[in-house]
């Protein structure tokens, strides 16, 4: 470690310096883990909070469109920011609109938001549930699927506890045979 000296500092002057320097850096560190905090609340909050889909009706002169849509208010103006989504942009798109041109908007319950990995979103209303036996089942038989799915779970746990154990615990013996307790573990190759 490299020695420091502080020509001109008597010792209470020195311990002073350190203790100053640790203030400043306890502080410095605390600064940032209270700023990560802060970044982790702010983008983790559209994760528990997610905004309201709408299904909303924009009448314009030459046509009238429904689309599914995220709505933010622009408190500046008489204007309206949509983020939705429809059938000529399934990924996504954003329009600026009058509250006039609004006729309708109504809270879409029973619609969904799809993130893609690469940053595009789909907003859309489940038509029907796909299993590997039955390609389009209607959405009313959901608590069946969810049935089934819970009992094919408790057959694989069925299976890894009473049959896949043993077979492991069996091999593992097998795998322990003739060798001494202080040997050394074998070198993965």
């Amino acid at each position: 470690m490299a020695s420091v000296s502080f020509v001109g500092l008597n010792p209470v002057q020195r311990q002073s310096l350190v203790i100053s320097l640790t203030a400043f850096f306890t502080a410095l560190l605390l600064i940032a883990l209270v700023s990560v905090l802060i970044l982790i609340t702010y983008r983790g909050t559209a994760y528990f909070w997610p905004e309201p889909i709408y299904q909303i009706t924009v009448s314009s002169d030459e046509e009238t469109r429904s689309v599914l849509a995220n709505m933010y208010e622009d408190a500046s103006s008489d204007e309206l920011v949509l983020k939705y989504a429809d059938a000529q942009n399934p990924y996504g798109s954003q329009m600026r609109v009058q509250r006039t041109e609004l006729s309708e908007v109504v809270l879409a319950l029973n619609s969904a938001e799809i993130k893609l990995q690469d940053g595009r979103r789909i907003l859309a209303i489940p038509q029907h549930i796909i299993t590997p036996e039955h390609p389009l089942l209607a959405l009313d038989k959901f608590d069946d699927v969810a049935q089934e799915v819970a009992v094919i779970t408790d057959q694989i746990e069925t299976i890894n506890t009473q049959q896949l154990a043993p077979i492991h615990e069996a091999l593992s013996q097998f795998d322990k045979r003739d060798v001494d307790d202080d040997a050394l573990k074998r070198e993965k190759s």
